[in-house]
């Protein structure tokens, strides 16, 4: 298949890379990417339409069905909690491949009166040894857990309810296997999957082909209630997710964005700061800082328009996810992600019809007992004490790009929510800078005097079409003007954005 500037090879076991040249930095750049994402790169027609509007509330997720699902609670008289959670397990059952019960998650809720973080993270398990396998690299799930506890927090329904929809789909289309699990989750609840017949199920699969989760440690397992970390960004206040989660690399970038007044700049020194602030994150995320504020101060001063700075950013990991933003009438928001780290995962659960997740060794490796750190990000931005923007995004480490950038395009760029989420993007893959030079709707393309400048600065990167490699962002967004919520769901993949009517 022939890229603007690069071709894929097959490299054995499902596995490509994305060979490029030209654009000034060493020989050849390589992006690895699974092949299932092959074959959902977009062509070149007119970019698909994914926005909806509504006063009532909005839900834009990376799958119809869990649109579909989020509604369908909205206008039962749950808040956005209730719609978050039956979208999720309804996502889990239309898209079994990203994300579901043997998943991880990280859950931003944020209600008119209080705000908390579910970090529902996959878990190392305490007897685990590194040694080859498919299952060994599958950890504690905590998706289900999280659920449960942002449900029991936040939420005005049963868990029973918020299934049905998921159920309905299972029975539908997914077979029977998943609908007796996701039955015995409805009429058991949580402890069900952690501690009863699907616990033992997991347990005696692990231990027949590989694996080390035990059923003590699903037993152990428990989702974590945190406080959202919070920043501004001009005007704005910030809620985002701290560690094990990346949003604390999203406030990093936005805040080194703050120092510079993009009304002075020019579109390329836009698009330079830009490059250079995400930079700067990716290169801080394992240093320790005491004042955010002013350490993006000192760094932001490092960066000189006249030339590209030096990348140290650290090689990234393998994963993928899906997301889901949701609001209810009230102005209540949830923002959840949810994954498996790469599609598929480690493969199929034995007789339950999800799939387990594939983390350890994956996504680095920890200690037993211990969470990794993933790219999810799910951030909420308020004004005046009132929900303003809601978003997230699949992608692993090209989140926090995807995140940064649609905020960015929103408060600096003064666009809407459409363009903001169609709006090429950059990221760097680990030290090399790669432009999506083809976004979904051209028109909204760099103009190729900032792109040639850029270069004679220095800045060596690879071009590449629109594809959901760059991240899928799910986000709503409130219209002062119209007094209405905006959702926008993201072209480059799958998903879709609808509002109650009720």
């Amino acid at each position: 298949m022939e890229l603007e500037t690069g071709y894929f090879r097959k490299l054995g076991s499902g596995i490509w890379k994305l060979e490029t040249d030209t654009l000034s930095y060493p020989e050849t750049m390589k992006l690895a990417l699974p092949l299932s994402l092959l074959l959902l790169i977009s062509g070149s027609g007119a970019p698909q339409e994914k926005t909806a509007s509504g006063a009532l509330g909005m839900v834009a997720a990376e799958h119809r069905e869990g649109v579909l699902a989020g509604v369908r609670i909205l206008e039962r008289g749950g808040n956005a909690v209730d719609a978050a959670v039956a979208a999720a397990f309804a996502m889990g059952a239309a898209m079994p491949s990203h994300s579901g019960l043997g998943g991880r998650s990280q859950l931003l809720v944020v209600l008119k009166d209080r705000a908390f973080h579910i970090d529902g993270g996959t878990q190392v398990p305490k007897s685990w040894t590194e040694k080859e396998g498919r299952l060994a690299s599958v950890c504690v799930p905590g998706s289900l857990a999280a659920l449960d506890l942002a449900l029991r927090e936040g939420g005005t329904m049963k868990l029973a309810e918020v299934m049905a929809p998921a159920l309905e789909i299972a029975k539908k289309k997914k077979g029977p296997e998943l609908a007796a699990t996701l039955e015995a989750v409805a009429a058991g609840g949580a402890k069900e999957f952690y501690e009863g017949k699907i616990a033992d199920a997991i347990a005696a699969d692990m231990a027949e082909r590989g694996g080390f989760v035990t059923k003590e440690d699903l037993a152990a397992y428990r989702a974590v209630k945190r406080e959202p970390l919070r920043g501004s960004y001009r005007g704005y206040e910030v809620l985002t997710v701290d560690r094990p989660a990346s949003g604390a690399l999203v406030l990093a970038a936005l805040n080194v964005l703050e120092t510079f007044d993009m009304t002075k700049l020019s579109e390329v020194d836009r698009e330079h700061a830009l490059i250079e602030s995400l930079r700067i994150a990716f290169e801080d995320r394992k240093v320790a800082v005491t004042d955010s504020k002013a350490h993006a101060k000192k760094r932001a001063a490092e960066i000189d328009f006249t030339k590209a700075g030096t990348p140290r950013v650290d090689a990234e990991e393998e994963g993928d996810t899906t997301h889901i933003s949701v609001v209810d009438r009230d102005g209540n928001a949830c923002a959840f992600t949810q994954s498996l780290g790469p599609w598929f995962g480690a493969g199929p659960a034995k007789g339950l019809g999800f799939y387990y997740n594939a983390t350890q060794g994956v996504s680095g490796t920890v200690a037993p007992g211990a969470r990794h750190v993933t790219g999810q990000s799910p951030t909420v931005l308020r004004k005046d004490g009132k929900v303003a923007l809601v978003l997230g995004s699949a992608g692993e480490r090209r989140i926090i790009s995807a995140v940064t950038q649609t905020i960015h395009q929103v408060v600096d760029r003064g666009r809407n929510l459409r363009d903001a989420v169609y709006a090429p993007r950059w990221h760097w893959q680990g030290p090399h800078l790669v432009l999506e030079s083809s976004p979904p709707d051209k028109s909204l393309a760099l103009p190729a005097a900032a792109l040639d400048e850029l270069k004679k600065r220095g800045f060596g990167f690879g071009r590449f079409m629109s594809s959901p490699y760059w991240g899928r962002v799910q986000a709503v967004l409130w219209d002062a003007t119209k007094k209405e919520w905006i959702g926008a769901a993201d072209p480059r993949g799958s998903g879709a954005a609808a509002a109650p009517e009720k």
